[in-house]
């Protein structure tokens, strides 16, 4: 797995890692946050201080999408094999990943959203934060995050059934989990499954332990909104305020 944090580039018919922001994207779901906690904020002025901080979190989530090949060179050599993390985890890791891109989360999201309003079905929506990951970055290295990310793709892939449920990519540091057929006090079930999970089992790199703490924000149609960006929007809100208190904790959006 490859880390966001690795930025060295490779030529000679390797593959590189391309970063992209997607500005007008995160500036669309900014507004919806920014109108949403402006209506539940008690100091305006605070408020606006705040905005310009998650205005400028947002501007600095990247998104990796798989560079096309160089093809300079005469000879280009083959793809160097990728070095294997250590996976010494508490949970079962599963041959193949179930968790999807960041993309194809979005468009599931939004067809989702549609189901919903066409046959006024429920629908919950979670993004799963932690942020445990920036200090297991600085304290293990970039091998203790890949294996983190390892261990949290394994872990909500557990608690969910991903032939119905969709577990995505939605940052550096979090994660959507789409549960259609959910309202929100199933939506509770899932979220403390999950925090309890990561709260109890710790993750072992080269002789240390450390754990990953959930922060879980949810959104639930149709309660805190009919369209798949303010649900989006809502959820991430409500898992920054979670973030913000400490985290190890589930809570829903504002309705």
């Amino acid at each position: 797995m490859n880390s966001p944090f690795n930025n060295n580039k490779e030529k000679n018919g390797k593959f590189s890692e391309t970063v992209i922001i997607d500005n007008k994207f995160h500036q669309q779901l900014s507004n919806v946050r920014n109108r949403d906690a402006m209506d539940n904020h008690p100091d305006i002025e605070l408020m606006k201080k705040e905005q310009q901080q998650a205005s400028q979190r947002h501007l600095a989530t990247l998104y990796r999408m798989p560079a096309i090949k160089d093809t300079s060179g005469d000879k280009p050599s083959a793809p160097a094999p990728l070095p294997q993390p250590d996976l010494a985890m508490t949970v079962r890791t599963r041959p193949q990943s179930a968790v999807v891109t960041f993309h194809d989360c979005m468009r599931a999201l939004e067809l989702e959203a549609k189901r919903c309003v066409k046959f006024s079905r429920p629908f919950s929506l979670a993004i799963v934060g932690f942020g445990d990951l920036a200090r297991v970055v600085s304290s293990y290295g970039v091998p203790a995050y890949d294996q983190s990310l390892a261990f949290i793709d394994s872990v909500l892939c557990n608690v969910v059934d991903t032939d119905i449920d969709t577990v995505g990519h939605y940052s550096n540091d979090r994660f959507m989990v789409l549960l259609p057929e959910c309202n929100g006090p199933n939506s509770t079930m899932f979220a403390e499954t999950a925090r309890q999970y990561f709260e109890g089992c710790p993750i072992q790199h080269q002789g240390h332990l450390f754990f990953l703490r959930a922060s879980i924000g949810i959104a639930c149609f149709p309660n805190h909104g009919a369209d798949w960006k303010v649900l989006l929007a809502k959820a991430d809100l409500a898992c920054e305020s979670i973030l913000d208190r400490g985290g190890n904790a589930f809570g829903f959006a504002s309705v």
